[in-house]
């Protein structure tokens, strides 16, 4: 009974921490001239919609916290970036040391005492560990950011064009509603840097969405060319390329259409299907090559379905861009044939 009671005590302890984590982002971002959009905890997500209301939403998948603010600043070199990206560490400390305070005042047999403790140990945790500038196949953390920031313009430019691209999309428009300065070339992008190679994915769905697949391709060959690059978008990037070169005349095997799609990477598809943004890499499967309507139908539906109850409307637009193209195509393929 005592393990089950510490283990509650340590998930409110990280629940907690995560939290005030998420709050030191958003107060620190604002109080330096960001705006707010979004506040993930734990699959519950609290965003402004485009009339400017509070809106909560439940079922956010793979995300245990997520601070999300625009700049209400212009781009430049000399963007503030450190206050927003430490808050959260920041908040942990602090939050850990009055916690271990406050715990003094009890006695270390009650159980406020080993409350007050465990979140103590573990916003101290969270805050050491935030501060260590490290980067995963997935998920760049607090400290890497900072130091990408400060070591090159690129990422600051990357850094302000993501956060206002995501304020766009949070809106309800997609990646070609989006001025075309976001979007300019960046001088000698480094695809190491996630920033800076986050950045480049979304200009390749801003080119897909204006149909512009060759350039979009090309892109997804520099990254994909960066051995050193996030693991992750190297993936995303293989992906989008095979799904650029069904609309392109010119592949280097000559491929038809459907073969090129079954060299898409089954496992590449199945983890990024979860958002609303890839799956056109299903309908293209479904529609081209298993020649499957009644699948095809049900992953536009449930596109629709989603419509009201996600919070990045701009994506969904994006992806009916997209199954749009791959309709057309299917048409003139089968007329060809």
């Amino acid at each position: 009974m005592e393990i089950i009671l510490l283990l509650l005590i340590l998930l409110f302890a990280l629940i907690t921490q995560i939290i005030i984590h998420e709050i030191g982002h958003i107060v620190l971002g604002l109080m330096t001239g960001y705006k707010f959009i979004s506040i993930n905890i734990l699959g519950i997500l609290f965003y402004k919609n485009e009339n400017g209301k509070l809106i909560i939403k439940f079922s956010q998948k793979g995300i245990s916290g997520q601070g999300l603010l625009s700049p209400g600043f212009v781009e430049s070199v000399n963007i503030p970036y450190f206050w927003y990206n430490a808050g959260g560490i920041l908040f942990n400390l602090i939050s850990s040391i009055i916690c271990g305070s406050i715990a003094m005042i009890f006695k270390q047999d009650s159980l406020i005492y080993t409350v007050l403790i465990f979140t103590a140990i573990i916003g101290l945790f969270l805050s050491i560990f935030g501060s260590i500038p490290i980067s995963s196949a997935s998920v760049s953390y607090d400290a890497y950011n900072i130091m990408m920031l400060r070591k090159n313009h690129n990422s600051k430019y990357s850094f302000w064009r993501i956060l206002k691209i995501e304020e766009v999309l949070n809106a309800g428009k997609s990646y070609c509603d989006c001025p075309k300065e976001w979007f300019a070339p960046l001088s000698e992008p480094d695809y190491k840097n996630s920033l800076t190679c986050g950045w480049t994915l979304y200009k390749i769905y801003w080119f897909m969405e204006c149909g512009n697949f060759a350039e979009a391709e090309s892109l997804c060959r520099d990254i994909i060319a960066e051995k050193r690059a996030r693991q992750s978008y190297r993936d995303i990037a293989i992906c989008e390329r095979e799904f650029c070169r069904i609309f392109m005349n010119e592949n280097n095997e000559n491929k038809a259409a459907k073969d090129i799609i079954f060299s898409i990477q089954d496992q590449n598809s199945k983890d990024r299907c979860d958002t609303f943004t890839n799956r056109h890499i299903l309908y293209a499967q479904a529609k081209l090559v298993l020649k499957d309507e009644q699948k095809a139908e049900a992953l536009k539906k449930d596109l629709e379905k989603n419509w009201h109850s996600n919070n990045r409307n701009g994506e969904i637009k994006f992806e009916r861009k997209l199954f749009s193209f791959i309709d057309l195509y299917s048409l003139n393929f089968i007329k060809e044939r």
